[in-house]
């Protein structure tokens, strides 16, 4: 490789170049044909929740329903409760 007329073609000044000695990397393939892939995420958004779920089923024994149900009684059994019995304390007075 001409190294004088590739620093002159990119204008870079010979004094500059004092103790500097260039190199060249040579790359070898061992095929000049080669196998393309493509990768792509191993779990999406859908598959990812799927598998939460299922999980949280076969270990826990929770289903869509049961998570429901939690929240049923959790709000509005509780607040039906709450107004019967001020219903009661009302119509006792």
């Amino acid at each position: 490789m001409d190294w004088d007329k590739l620093f002159e073609a990119l204008e870079i000044p010979k004094d500059k170049l004092e103790g500097i000695r260039p190199a060249i990397l040579s790359i070898y393939f061992k095929d000049s044909q080669f196998i393309t892939s493509r990768r792509s995420e191993l779990y999406g958004l859908t598959n990812f929740v799927a598998n939460c779920g299922g999980l949280l089923g076969l270990f826990m024994g929770v289903s869509l329903l049961s998570i429901v149900e939690i929240i049923y009684f959790c709000s509005i059994r509780l607040i039906n409760n709450l107004k019967m019995r001020r219903t009661t304390k009302l119509a006792s007075n």
